[in-house]
């Protein structure tokens, strides 16, 4: 919309208002309103996020033609039907003429002014029934007398109709009208299902509750049912397929979470408007995310490590202490495997093939010996080099192997590692682990990743933050 050019409408509108108001309709009809358009449905497609064009627009005609005429500009409507009283009737033909309605598409029903708005919803039943069932439907409250829009109101909301008002936000009182470039349209809220997204707003907060401490497949449900009983239930589908990438994620489903944020970004940068007036989240976050899981799910070995540190400081937070500690251990036994495999091809520790470290294996086995005996005294001179490597044997053979990686730790603290793992009722324990243990081991853990970042070039712990950890949902003024 110019701003020039609207202005200087207005001001001829605005002359003949004041000597020749019947030319000031045809004015307004023929010159403001396609001015007004561009710019009205621009802010209706910002402000509601869905188009202008309904099927069929249902008007309540007043004593002036161009509120029904606008309106009907804007939907541009297949069927357009005007609810008329006998004093508006004489303003129908007008409404044709300006609103330039093929003849075949305007219908209109009269308004029978009876007790309890009878003859508007008689009306209005007559005029649905030239609705073929599925269509999009809107009434146009804006003119007609204030009991009649009333009724509608109540009626769209039974029947479940979006209501438009033509609404302004500048008022000329000299000329008992709006200004025009002042003009927008209002979606009117579904009256009675306002008690319904009261309610709905209640399930969303627990499932947010349930959200910020990972339980995500509940979180899930909740905001799938919230959903149910909303008028708009946009936010809580994008929050229910949150929900469900993070639960997939959580348990490592990482070609399911993949799938799911194929289309999880789209919604949340398309509706995103929706969700800011009352939530504030990371959506960057969420972005870099999304390569994270095509990692994952490709089997990248450092995401995976990387993974597994961060799942465990989840289940930390939660105070899960047995499933962190065997992540951690998990990641620990991972950086050992990953040093073990330098310079090798399909290096395994499940089934080791030595001549694969390209070292005499008796030398080797000699060497493993003397280290594990710092440990275990009491170790035989002719134990075998083991035939599955766990996370302590795979110390011992690293720093038989004079790796650099092993200088910083001492290896009675690496045994000590693999005695906590083993309390755990996950291994070989019967009771749970301590806040104490985990977080002995998750020292250990962030040290062993530390030095293996560092070795491999590619930056701190927390510099990898953002691309594992998940993100938290936070109320907007609560």
């Amino acid at each position: 919309m110019n701003d020039n050019n609207i202005s200087d409408l207005t001001n001829q509108w605005i002359e003949l208002l004041g000597s020749k108001p019947k030319q000031a309709i045809e004015f307004y009809c023929e010159n403001i309103i396609p001015s007004l358009l561009p710019q009205l449905k621009k802010e209706f497609a910002n402000t509601y996020q869905q188009n202008n064009k309904y099927d069929c627009l249902i008007s309540l005609l007043g004593f002036t033609p161009e509120t029904s005429v606008l309106a009907y500009q804007f939907c541009q409507p297949e069927k357009f039907i005007v609810l008329y009283t006998e004093e508006s009737s004489t303003y129908l033909e007008k409404v044709v003429n300006y609103s330039k309605v093929p003849i075949y598409s305007f219908f209109h029903e009269k308004v029978i002014e009876l007790p309890s708005n009878k003859g508007v919803y008689q009306a209005l039943e007559a005029a649905l029934q030239r609705v073929p069932k599925g269509s999009r439907v809107a009434i146009d409250l804006t003119g007609g007398k204030k009991i009649m829009s009333g009724a509608l109101a109540v009626a769209a909301g039974v029947l479940d109709i979006d209501l438009i008002y033509i609404d302004f936000r500048d008022y000329m009182p000299e000329f008992r009208k709006p200004k025009p470039e002042s003009s927008y349209i209002h979606l009117v809220t579904n009256p009675m299902k306002l008690s319904i997204d009261i309610f709905g707003d209640i399930e969303i907060t627990r499932a947010v509750d349930f959200f910020n401490v990972g339980k995500y497949d509940i979180s899930s449900q909740l905001f799938a049912e919230a959903g149910k009983s909303m008028s708009n239930p946009r936010m809580a589908e994008i929050f229910t397929n949150i929900s469900d990438f993070y639960s997939c994620w959580n348990i490592f489903k990482f070609k399911e979470a993949l799938q799911i944020s194929s289309t999880l970004l789209d919604q949340i940068l398309r509706f995103s408007f929706q969700m800011s007036p009352k939530f504030q989240f990371d959506i960057e976050r969420l972005q870099k995310q999304r390569e994270t899981i095509n990692k994952l799910a490709e089997g990248d070995k450092d995401y995976i490590l990387l993974n597994f540190y961060f799942t465990a400081e989840r289940y930390e937070r939660t105070s899960q202490h047995d499933i962190a500690t065997l992540l951690y251990y998990r990641t620990i036994e991972g950086i050992f495997e990953k040093i073990l495999e330098e310079g090798t091809e399909n290096f395994d520790r499940s089934k080791p093939n030595y001549s694969l470290l390209k070292v005499d294996k008796e030398e080797l086995r000699k060497k493993y010996i003397s280290v594990r005996q710092k440990v275990y005294e009491h170790t035989s001179q002719q134990e075998p080099l083991p035939d599955k490597i766990a996370m302590f044997d795979a110390f011992c053979i690293i720093e038989a192997l004079e790796k650099e990686f092993t200088n910083k730790f001492p290896i009675n603290r690496v045994a000590n590692i693999a005695n906590i793992r083993n309390k755990s009722i996950y291994a070989h324990g019967i009771e749970p682990l301590t806040e104490k243990d985990v977080y002995t081991i998750r020292n250990f853990t962030r040290e062993v990743m530390t030095k293996y970042l560092s070795i491999r070039k590619t930056g701190a712990i927390d510099s990898e933050r953002d691309k594992f950890e998940f993100i938290k949902l936070e109320f907007k003024n609560h």
